[in-house]
């Protein structure tokens, strides 16, 4: 058995060297992503057809999400409202977050930005980004003469 020191600072890079996770910090419209008041959660993952991006946006209407494609840069914003109450009401503990939000994702460059889709349901709003045909894995068969 061999055994490898493990670097994190190296691995750190690398991650961060991946295109699909690479921070970009100004939105579409050249606004600060850094001036959203939080940043949603996100899970990515990829299968053959598509990278699938799903981000959790409990109690935001699909109609306050903007998502803008440019430059190879995914952008999704909007804003989750702060809850009215009647008068008289006292809150005592409030833990989610309100306001703006702001996540942008650099797609990679097998990524079709003709074939993005998104749906929201259930509190997550999934972006599925197509991958382009001619980079997909295929089977080449053998031809007998």
């Amino acid at each position: 058995m061999t055994l490898m020191r493990w670097n994190p600072v190296a691995e750190m890079e690398a991650f961060l060297r991946d295109p699909l996770f690479a921070p970009d910090r100004r939105a579409v419209s050249g606004e600060r992503l850094d001036a959203a008041d939080f940043r949603p959660a996100v899970d990515i993952h990829e299968d053959a057809e598509a990278y699938v991006i799903e981000l959790e946006l409990a109690a935001v209407a699909p109609e306050q999400v903007q998502i803008d494609l440019k430059d190879g840069v995914l952008s999704v914003r909007g804003e989750r409202a702060r809850p009215e109450f009647a008068e008289g009401v006292k809150r005592h503990r409030t833990e989610r977050r309100y306001g703006r939000f702001a996540r942008a994702f650099v797609l990679p460059e097998d990524a079709d930005p003709e074939a993005i889709a998104a749906k929201a349901g259930n509190g997550v709003l999934t972006i599925r980004v197509q991958k382009r045909a001619e980079t997909k894995p295929r089977s080449i068969p053998v031809e007998v003469h």
